[in-house]
């Protein structure tokens, strides 16, 4: 946050993501190490991430309504991930599972690409996570450019976060047994391209922000859906290494 220059600010946000995107799978694994029923029990536990994230996004309007500064947004990170350090070190004692022979299990989660299913899901995966970076990164700007002032943006934003909860907690658990895996994806998929269709032929403030919702369906029937097929078609010891796969 305090950086000024792009080649060290390059350097420092390259280490920070190693050490950060490997908890992404970890968390997955984690959380299902510990379900008997992880079609009906991960929503509920995924969806307290969801409300991280709006809660992030309102402390920094919060912020930005008080106090306007370069790097907000990154000293805010900065506090949360100290925090969640922390954390860590309170949840459960989970150790690896010993029961495969290979212990080079990222290596043997390689081979689920034999499975056409999961080879042609991962292809799939791979373009709707380029997509992914474009909500990520330009949704802001361009919210800021239709004329939302930049204070408002990250409240606006939470009702992406809205429509992901609901849609994750009690209509995923409850769609999942009755649609399935395959079904669920092909919906998710769908949904990613309407919503760019809606932000570039529609470039209205009021038409955008009422298409954010769309992100709940995209991101949940796509995403936390391929995390739970993910962990049906891994067996237990390689589970880890296939969500750090995806």
């Amino acid at each position: 946050g305090f950086q000024q220059n792009y080649a060290p600010f390059m350097w420092l946000m390259l280490a920070y993501s190693l050490l950060y995107a490997p908890t992404l799978a970890l968390t997955n694994s984690l959380a299902f190490s510990h379900m008997r029923d992880s079609e009906r029990e991960f929503g509920g536990i995924r969806v307290f991430g969801t409300i991280g994230w709006m809660v992030a996004g309102y402390m920094l309007t919060g912020w930005r309504v008080m106090n306007t500064m370069p790097g907000d947004l990154l000293f805010l990170a900065a506090g949360f991930s100290i925090a969640l350090g922390l954390f860590s070190l309170a949840l459960p004692n989970t150790p690896p599972k010993r029961e495969g022979s290979n212990p080079l299990a990222f290596l043997e989660a390689l081979k689920l690409f034999k499975n056409t299913n999961f080879t042609v899901f991962m292809v799939i995966s791979f373009i709707v996570g380029t997509e992914l970076e474009f909500y990520y990164i330009l949704t802001s700007p361009y919210l800021e450019h239709l004329g939302i002032s930049r204070s408002m943006v990250p409240t606006v934003m939470t009702l992406a976060q809205f429509a992901e909860m609901f849609v994750m907690w009690p209509i995923l658990p409850w769609l999942m047994p009755k649609l399935g895996a395959r079904k669920l994806l092909a919906i998710g998929a769908i949904a990613w391209p309407i919503r760019y269709a809606i932000f570039a032929f529609i470039p209205n403030p009021w038409v955008a922000s009422a298409a954010l919702p769309l992100h709940g369906i995209c991101y949940v029937f796509f995403f936390v859906v391929g995390f739970i097929y993910v962990d049906q078609v891994a067996s237990k010891d390689i589970r880890a290494s296939a969500q750090a796969l995806v």
